[in-house]
């Protein structure tokens, strides 16, 4: 309930904020009211680009992979752990338990997924 009366706050300081206002704006685009009232009535935009239409495929590949490349080469915070590309971690994480063919979960979790497989 904290969240419904104003606990987000922005990621990513003065940028994060202005990447949150552009989001919601183009919910907006989709319908929504710009201000949602209880965070009910949402719209949504899905936006789709065809980069063949730019650029050939081979080499938006090769440009996006320099472009990872490039921020995975970031140096760290000093003390920190590397810099990653969104989804490095789940991929290393799943590709991992694939490896080990286990995941573990909790066993309060388990039994509840026991109970509702059993319905």
């Amino acid at each position: 309930m904290a969240a419904l009366a104003g606990a987000f706050a922005a990621w990513g300081g003065h940028k994060g904020s202005g990447l949150g206002m552009v989001v919601q704006l183009f919910g907006v685009l989709a319908g929504s009211p710009a201000l949602p009232p209880e965070l009910a009535g949402f719209g949504m935009v899905i936006v789709t680009v065809r980069p063949d239409l730019l650029t050939s495929p081979d080499e938006f590949a090769r440009s996006v992979a320099a472009y990872a490349d490039s921020v995975r080469g970031a140096r760290p915070i000093p003390g920190g752990p590397p810099v990653r590309m969104p989804f490095d971690r789940s991929r290393a994480e799943r590709k991992r338990r694939l490896a080990e063919d286990a995941i573990d979960v909790p066993d309060t979790v388990y039994s509840k997924l026991a109970e509702i497989a059993a319905r």
